[in-house]
This record gives C-alpha cells, sequence and structure tokens, in this order.
C-alpha cells in the first residue's frame, strides 16, 4: 500500500516529511489555543481576578397590607436582638486579653456605627 504513504518500514524522515503541511498547521494551532488556556488558568490562580467587587446587599419583603403597628413592632424586635447581641459582644469583649480587647472594641465600635439609627439601642 505504498500508494497511500510511506510504508512503515521507511526511515522516520520520510514518514515525517510525508505529513501534509494543514495537519502540521492544525498540529501548531491546537498546541498554541492549549498553551493560552492553560497559561490563563495558571495566571488566574496564581493572582486572582481582579474584576469589579460587587456588593449584594439584601433587603427584606414584607406583604403590600402591612399595618404601622406591624412595623414598630418589628421595629422593637430588631431593636432588642440588637441590643442582646451588643451586650453579650460587651460581655466577651470584658474577657479578653488587654492586647486583643483594642482590637475586638475597634471592631465593635465599626459595627454599630454601620446599624441603621432607628435600630441602635
Amino acid at each position: 500500500m505504498s500508494f497511500l504513504g510511506p510504508s512503515s518500514d521507511a526511515p522516520f524522515a520520510e514518514r515525517l516529511a510525508a505529513v501534509p503541511r494543514s495537519r502540521w498547521i492544525i498540529a501548531g494551532l491546537s498546541l498554541a489555543v492549549t498553551l493560552v488556556i492553560a497559561t490563563g488558568f495558571l495566571l488566574e490562580s496564581r493572582w486572582g481576578y481582579s474584576g469589579r467587587v460587587v456588593k449584594v446587599v439584601y433587603f427584606k419583603s414584607w406583604d403590600a397590607g402591612r399595618s404601622a403597628a406591624d412595623v414598630a413592632r418589628d421595629t422593637a424586635g430588631e431593636r432588642t436582638a440588637l441590643a442582646t447581641a451588643a451586650a453579650q459582644s460587651r460581655a466577651y469583649i470584658a474577657t479578653l486579653p488587654a492586647a486583643k480587647q483594642t482590637a475586638a472594641r475597634a471592631q465593635y465600635d465599626a459595627y454599630m456605627k454601620a446599624q441603621p439609627a432607628e435600630l441602635k439601642p
């Protein structure tokens, strides 16, 4: 079957020369695309994606027929829960060593400052 290409007992260089040019081009492009994709994954895993950070904000959903009394009751409950959590946090911060207390107090103050004014105790 020598009309299909060099025989299997032909020298390697002769068999290599018999490969059509289009196959070499396809092989080179395939290797290049694979290397680009692998390099992209490697770089991304090393330095991470530097895209924009999106802040997600969640809102509560209520019925359309919610009364003012319901709003007041919910706000009072949230204020009580926040005051309880704040008291527990202050009690825990008091048990920490002096060096850690300052960092914990700064974190606590930043958290309390971020709370809505109507919920602050």
